[in-house]
């Protein structure tokens, strides 16, 4: 990570809320970054980094402008995931929209159950509560770029807190959610 020291407490924000820094080198009798290339997922190729960490799941890029961006460590994280629940929710329903078309076989209820749309935004609803920042970097534009996703784990977790599902549809939807995000 670029720890570039805009503000006195924004490194501190960023080690708190999970990123990592840049080696600092001394220049003149202060700290100043090593300026290193930004990481790929900022361009948008987010998932190759959930992949390169084992992390099944959905992901998104925000990015929080100098400007606008708090500076306690907690509420960096959470502006981050706040900011990408929407675009966590659209990729999770297309997902769960994709696995109740497949479900034509041993799915319980599903069939027979509420319009799959609105089931799918529902689950996802669910499902993006359990988004967490995996990554941060301050670049040189000086914005801060976080790296926000929701795992497998939390779209099962959503899936089986539906009330009018059954069993045997919770468990059809949640293992053709995980097949799914394995590719």
């Amino acid at each position: 990570m670029d720890c570039r020291r805009g503000a006195a407490g924004l490194v501190m924000a960023l080690l708190v809320a999970g990123g990592g820094c840049a080696a600092l080198a001394k220049r003149g009798g202060k700290d100043a970054p090593v300026l290193i290339k930004d990481p790929s997922w900022i361009g948008g190729d987010c998932q190759a980094e959930m992949r390169s960490k084992n992390v099944e799941g959905l992901c998104a890029v925000v990015t929080l402008a100098k400007a606008t961006r708090p500076q306690a460590p907690g509420e960096v994280a959470r502006h981050a995931v706040d900011q990408a629940k929407s675009q966590l929710a659209e990729k999770v329903k297309n997902v769960l929209v994709d696995a109740i078309n497949k479900c034509a076989t041993n799915c319980g209820n599903l069939s027979g159950g509420p319009p799959k749309p609105d089931l799918a935004a529902r689950l996802s609803a669910f499902a993006v509560n359990g988004a967490r920042v995996m990554d941060l970097w301050l670049a040189k534009d000086d914005n801060l770029y976080a790296l926000v996703a929701v795992d497998v784990g939390s779209i099962v977790s959503g899936i089986q807190q539906d009330p009018d599902l059954d069993q045997a549809a919770k468990d059809a939807l949640a293992s053709r959610a995980r097949d799914a995000l394995k590719r």
